[in-house]
């Protein structure tokens, strides 16, 4: 009982006995009902994933209405126009659909047959997905529909100090 207390998971109440409260879920997760739990994806595992080590626990204030959202931290320089910059953290609301120049987390398969998560700028046009670096030294990325699978769209930046 006093490890799970010492990991924040319950707290025992000094000269009472059987008294205890519950902070968190055997998950880790909290009972308050004002956060929600974002689970960290890799770049490397779908975000449906249920291999999940680590998540982030957000404000419901700072989510509007959306519940279900995922984290993903972000590794490289192509989004450091639109001020997500490697070691950053991104909120994405799940979904399979986005519109014309929103910010999403992409799913592409490359001619080598390897699945890679990516943050870009999402543009469906003449029979093709553009996704669109915010840098101004990176190329667009041209890939056939098929190639593509939108895992969802950014909500929130959780900058990294630095």
């Amino acid at each position: 009982m006093r490890s799970l207390e010492a990991k924040g998971y319950l707290e025992l109440s000094r000269g009472r006995s059987r008294s205890i409260t519950l902070h968190r879920r055997a998950n880790g997760r909290r009972f308050s009902g004002d956060t929600v739990w974002a689970p960290v994806v890799g770049q490397n595992a779908p975000p449906e994933s249920s291999a999940i080590a680590e998540a982030i626990e957000l404000a419901r204030s700072m989510l509007g209405k959306r519940e279900d959202v995922y984290a993903l931290k972000i590794r490289g320089q192509s989004m450091s126009d639109a001020l997500v910059r490697d070691g950053d953290v991104v909120i994405l609301a799940r979904t399979s659909a986005v519109a014309n120049g929103e910010l999403a987390a992409i799913r592409v398969i490359g001619k080598d047959g390897h699945k890679n998560l990516t943050l870009k700028y999402f543009y469906r046009e003449n029979g093709h997905v553009r996704l669109q670096p915010a840098h101004p030294d990176m190329p667009p990325l041209f890939y056939k529909p098929e190639h593509v699978v939108v895992h969802g769209r950014v909500v929130l930046v959780i900058r990294q100090a630095g």
